[in-house]
């Protein structure tokens, strides 16, 4: 069963019969939804702040994030995953600030700025949609991360950006169509170079218009 909460949700994880270890872990009650363990099956919508605010480690599973004020998930702690979740129509979507964390398998789209941004190190971000955002599709901001294996289209901003601190990123197997323009690289960072329909090279990053 999908649950659905307006504003703050519920400050438990939105599991029917959580298990007696989860029944221990306790959220706070706050302007946005602070959590950690384990998220899933969730629809967090229509937020002041942020849809979900992981301040320690979490994973996040088969949930929507709609309509927030700020991000639809914010990363603040390390080594988190989030995995077959949306984040749609948010201030922004899914802000990545701790670090050593995996976005994966999830549709991040029409959110009022970036879809994707990376403050932490080391993150991966595969197999994701990250379609029609304000701002940049995926926004890269500090060392050693992989973004591979994305579709990244009709993004008002950059496709996928490496900022100047976005060194030592890797960038490979995605797909980019109408963006503004479709990758930007400011770093030192290893951007496998973006090729038309008829590359041979399995690896690169693929521009479809």
């Amino acid at each position: 069963m999908i649950r659905q909460y307006r504003g703050v949700p519920r400050h438990r994880s939105c599991r029917d019969r959580p298990s007696p270890e989860r029944q221990r872990r306790r959220f706070t009650r706050r302007r946005d939804h602070h959590a950690d363990g384990l998220v899933q099956n969730c629809q967090v919508y229509g937020s002041g702040g942020s849809g979900l605010v992981v301040s320690g480690v979490a994973i996040v599973s088969r949930s929507r994030f709609s309509s927030n004020a700020g991000s639809g998930i914010d990363l603040l702690g390390p080594r988190s995953i989030v995995e077959e979740s949306a984040a749609d129509g948010n201030g922004s979507g899914i802000f990545m600030r701790g670090g050593y964390a995996h976005v994966r398998d999830s549709s991040i789209s029409e959110n009022l700025d970036f879809g994707i941004r990376t403050l932490g190190p080391a993150n991966i971000v595969s197999g994701c949609n990250v379609h029609a955002n304000g701002g940049r599709g995926i926004h890269v901001s500090s060392r050693d991360n992989r973004i591979e294996g994305n579709h990244v289209t009709r993004n008002i901003g950059t496709g996928i950006e490496i900022d100047i601190l976005g060194d030592r990123a890797v960038v490979v197997r995605n797909t980019l169509a109408i963006n503004a323009p479709n990758v930007l690289n400011t770093s030192r960072a290893s951007l496998v170079p973006v090729e038309t329909e008829t590359g041979t090279d399995p690896w690169a990053n693929l521009t479809l218009f």
